[in-house]
């Protein structure tokens, strides 16, 4: 069987180039080069408080929806939708938060027993698009035709949410991986920002040798320790070849570029470059080491500002860069949306609308900037970054830079990517060879492709 395709991964890639290009644009239109901050009415009439395009229910429709999210994206979610129920009378919200994997756990369950929440919040790839094609989604195709959404979101975040040939989400964020680094650990071991793969490895050697942690990451789920192994294959593979891997075009099974990633993600954990105890370790704990200067690099996306704002911690210890990973040194991206229930009623689906509308006004977004991926994916909010997250914009312009790929665990089947993290722990725990991690990654390929 032919593998069903979750997305374009050229027209993909291309458009996600186009928006950070747009980000470089509006970051280098200015002559100050610091991030300028959001204007307190929003900017761009057209962009803050224009009405919903569709009609928000009256008072006495009585109607009430359900909203699932990530409890990390929760800082001021409360506030906000007070708000729009005490200006939307008869409609009501109940958000619940979740980590992580409770949110897939929980929404895989709901799609199973037709229980699903009015909308939810999920990434894109093949994790949203397997609710697509379980038929629960609301197609948003014609929607967004009738409401020029093409003139609201930016292509690239419209392309990331069209899967499975449906616009299926309302598009939250656009992503891009970089390494995080602490600026004075560096320092104080006179170590520079590697610009090879070589010097990656010096880098990560002479940290370890001073009895810091080099890279901070964990094994539950497994999507965190993904990211490194990622840039190991973009350098091993190559960009061309990286691409037709992730499609299938090209066997994994006996491909040195995908036994040379193994063998050096094994290398890794068997040189003690991890935390101790990462295969047990959750994302979650990485700041108890990443914080007190324990650890010294972690990779992470633009988020990361944000985060390490809201933990109230000095963000002028950290820079980035783009790990060195062959080529332009292409980043990882991915995508972000809120995804609507099919069940819903006309009129729940245009207080969900209203909902999301209302949410997304700049006045909230200045409020509570813990709640969004910035930038906002939206024609004309590309600069509106609050002005303290000073590396946001600049990743942006690295990614622009230098181009990006799809991240592994939502350019692949959910069966893949469960093999992937099964084969990154059995490498780690010393219990397969590179070779047969390669196999085993062909055997879970032909079971998707077999409608396993």
């Amino acid at each position: 069987m032919k593998r069903t395709n979750l997305r374009t991964p050229l027209l993909l890639i291309l458009a996600i180039i186009m928006l950070f290009a747009v980000l470089v644009a509006c970051e280098s239109a200015d002559d100050d080069p610091a991030p300028a901050p959001a204007p307190a009415n929003g900017g761009d009439d057209q962009t803050e408080d224009t009405p919903p395009p569709a009609d928000p229910p009256q008072e006495g429709d009585g109607i009430h929806l359900t909203w699932w999210g990530l409890e990390a994206q929760a800082d001021g979610k409360e506030q906000v939708i007070a708000s729009f129920e005490a200006q939307n009378p008869g409609i009501t919200v109940s958000w619940s938060g979740h980590s992580n994997e409770t949110l897939h756990q929980n929404l895989q369950i709901s799609a199973v027993n037709d229980t699903l929440p009015s909308l939810w919040f999920q990434w894109g790839g093949a994790l949203g698009g397997r609710y697509v094609q379980y038929g629960v989604t609301r197609d948003l195709t014609q929607f967004a035709a009738e409401n020029n959404w093409d003139q609201k979101f930016t292509a690239a975040s419209l392309d990331l949410m069209t899967l499975h040939g449906q616009l299926s989400a309302w598009p939250r964020s656009v992503n891009a991986l970089v390494v995080y680094y602490r600026i004075d650990i560096f320092e104080e071991l006179g170590l520079s920002v590697p610009t090879t793969m070589a010097e990656f490895h010096n880098v990560v050697e002479t940290i370890h040798a001073a009895g810091i942690i080099p890279i901070n990451t964990a094994s539950v789920p497994g999507w965190h320790i993904m990211r490194l192994w990622e840039q190991f294959l973009e350098y091993y593979a190559g960009a061309a070849q990286h691409d037709q891997l992730q499609i299938f075009a090209t066997p994994w099974e006996g491909n040195q570029a995908v036994i040379d990633s193994f063998t050096t993600f094994q290398r890794y954990a068997d040189s003690g470059f991890f935390p101790d105890g990462f295969i047990s370790m959750e994302h979650a704990d990485l700041v108890m080491l990443l914080y007190p200067g324990l650890a010294a690099m972690q990779i992470e996306g633009q988020w990361w500002d944000n985060q390490i704002l809201m933990d109230e911690q000095d963000l002028s210890l950290y820079g980035f860069f783009a790990l060195p990973n062959g080529g332009t040194n292409r980043v990882s991206a991915f995508g972000e949306g809120f995804f609507f229930n099919d069940n819903l009623s006309d009129a729940e689906f245009q207080a969900a609308i209203a909902l999301l509308e209302y949410f997304f006004q700049q006045s909230n977004v200045d409020a509570h900037p813990g709640m969004y991926g910035m930038p906002i994916p939206q024609i004309g909010r590309e600069d509106g970054v609050p002005a303290d997250q000073v590396n946001v914009p600049r990743i942006f312009e690295v990614a622009s830079a230098n181009g990006a790929f799809t991240i592994s665990d939502q350019a692949l089947p959910p069966i893949v990517v469960d093999a992937l993290f099964n084969v990154l722990d059995y490498l780690a725990l010393g219990t397969m060879t590179p070779e047969d991690a390669a196999s085993f990654m062909q055997r879970a390929i032909e079971r998707h492709e077999a409608g396993e």
